[in-house]
């Protein structure tokens, strides 16, 4: 039951999108959503629930000078931002009202010249930048439905779709159809990373020819299927959760090593930031927190975020 209930959070998304109020089961009951850490180490984007909308708000590092950059006066919902990697620019997933159907949208990292990338008529779950920041990739599902009797309705038939920064241009990068598809990373000019249905992570050839899972030695099924909310820390590393624990894993060696663990709370959002050299998170753990580590696993800190 506790591998269940890890898997369905990515999907809670969509279930709170339509009751209007964010995209997970930790926004339920508290403000803060998902978030990003600025390139340069010195702010927070983060999505906060605030009069049952979700709107995008920027912090410094510390969690001091909270202010709005998306949201205020319109009926709409956005989460999921994602930082450029020169820092200049947002992305993020839109909808408006409680509508289920979402957007991509971009906008400067001070919230001004937002635009909307695609139309609302689709099922857009997350968005990120090329790493060249020439695009915008961003996973999108086909249907939105119950493949059982006694599961909720959830979005299925997933791919990768691609918009061209300069003359914005649409189009679709896989023909996966995946039951699942979440914590996309583009890796370089020829992988992404990502959890594919619900069986762990993989690099995963932008021309089509293949993937490569992400496992450790003497691998297990359990460890394999396991692996979620990948993260990119060089060319060597990621971390990743599993289950309720914090791990780095060296895919050319299959080492895994353990950063925190905590038991019966599920990660949410983890980050990285090169600059600060720490890894950022947040937990279904009851508060209003973005947690960081050293990358040895000391030294935690928590921030408590505000909406001002």
């Amino acid at each position: 039951m506790k591998k269940m209930l890890f898997y369905l959070t990515p999907f809670i998304f969509f279930t709170v999108l339509i009751s209007g109020c964010g995209n997970d089961k930790q926004i339920i009951s508290l403000g803060i959503g998902s978030f990003d850490i600025t390139p340069d180490g010195k702010s927070i984007i983060y999505t906060f629930r605030k009069s049952a909308r979700m709107l995008v708000y920027k912090a410094n590092i510390d969690g001091t000078q909270s202010s709005l950059l998306v949201g205020d006066g319109v009926d709409m919902q956005y989460f999921n931002p994602n930082c450029s990697k020169d820092g200049k620019k947002l992305v993020f997933v839109g909808s408006k009202g409680g509508n289920v159907n979402s957007a991509v949208f971009l906008c400067n990292v001070d919230g001004s010249n937002l635009e909307k990338l695609t139309p609302d008529s689709a099922l857009v779950m997350e968005t990120i930048f090329s790493v060249n920041g020439d695009s915008v990739y961003f996973t999108q599902a086909g249907e939105y439905k119950s493949y059982s009797p006694i599961a909720s309705e959830a979005p299925h038939k997933f791919d990768i779709y691609r918009i061209n920064l300069k003359d914005k241009s649409i189009s679709k990068r896989t023909n996966e159809g995946a039951y699942s598809m979440y914590g996309l990373a583009d890796v370089d000019s020829n992988r992404w990373m990502l959890n594919l249905n619900m069986e762990g992570c993989y690099f995963y050839n932008k021309d089509g020819s293949g993937m490569e899972k992400i496992i450790i030695a003497n691998d297990t099924l359990d460890y394999s299927k396991s692996y979620s909310d990948p993260v990119i820390i060089d060319e060597d590393n990621i971390v990743a959760s599993s289950y309720f624990r914090l791990v780095i894993v060296n895919h050319r060696t299959k080492t895994e090593k353990l950063l925190t663990h905590f038991k019966g709370q599920h990660f949410q959002t983890v980050r990285y930031n090169k600059i600060l050299n720490k890894i950022f998170y947040t937990l279904d753990d009851g508060t209003n927190s973005i947690h960081s580590i050293n990358m040895d696993g000391t030294g935690k800190e928590d921030v408590i975020i505000v909406a001002q």
